[in-house]
């Protein structure tokens, strides 16, 4: 199985100028070229090569693929919060 690069609710750019994508570069995705979005969805293939991404921009419409997006803003999740005990 491959890596999975981006996950739900991060922030991406679509590229600027159409990419080689393994769900094809069709002619509406151009209006998203060099736009922010979230990733709304991420599920790999039936046959488990790819992931495919659908981006909150186009309300989910096109596939994408990682090659299609540029890094804008990663999600990190942090540790839970533990209060440090004070002593009185």
């Amino acid at each position: 199985m491959p890596s999975q690069r981006y996950h739900v609710g991060d922030r991406v750019t679509v590229v600027d100028s159409p990419v080689e994508c393994p769900f094809t570069w069709v002619k509406g995705m151009n209006r998203y070229m060099g736009h922010e979005t979230t990733i709304a969805s991420a599920r790999l293939c039936h046959d488990g090569r790819d992931w495919r991404y659908e981006i909150e921009a186009d309300h989910r419409y096109y596939a994408w693929c990682e090659n299609c997006f540029k890094e804008t803003h990663k999600i990190v999740e942090l540790p839970e919060f533990e209060p440090a005990s004070v002593d009185s």
